[in-house]
């Protein structure tokens, strides 16, 4: 059903189908099933790419999913589909107040938060830069003060 069966488990959490991740011979199939369940195509950013990515998508409530833009939503996941790509793994994944992303890579743990201009004051993005430290203290690796980029 997937280009890449590692993507499942994001497809299945997080309710959004990237239609390049779906498996061409099968796009057609798919799509209408999707339909049938309550799943509507939108066009976000393609965080990678020029231009906008295919996708589909349910409880989009004005341009909205929860608390985040359609365009925060799916590039956390397309930024997290990415990592998974690469072997990458994914500690957590966050729509709400903590860190949008939390990977390992070797024996460092990255915290990845994804902001657009002019969403957030100085003060905003330094106390986010501090939730990213408390998710990477939580996550077992204790960075020393200043490290933390």
């Amino acid at each position: 059903m997937f280009v890449d069966e590692q993507l499942r488990s994001l497809f299945s959490d997080h309710n959004i189908y990237f239609c390049d991740w779906i498996d061409p011979t099968k796009t057609d199939t798919i799509l209408e099933y999707l339909r049938t369940q309550g799943y509507k195509a939108y066009t976000p950013a393609n965080p990678f790419e020029k231009g906008n990515i295919q996708t589909r998508l349910k409880n989009v409530v004005n341009g909205m999913i929860g608390n985040e833009s359609l365009d925060h939503y799916s590039t956390t996941i397309r930024v997290s589909g990415l990592l998974i790509q690469r072997n990458v793994p994914i500690l957590s994944i966050n729509h709400n107040d903590d860190v949008d992303i939390v990977a390992k890579i070797g024996e460092k743990t990255l915290a990845i938060e994804y902001e657009v201009s002019g969403s957030h004051n100085f003060e905003e993005l330094v106390a986010k830069r501090q939730d990213g430290r408390k998710e990477i203290w939580k996550s077992g690796l204790h960075l020393p003060e200043g490290k933390f980029r």
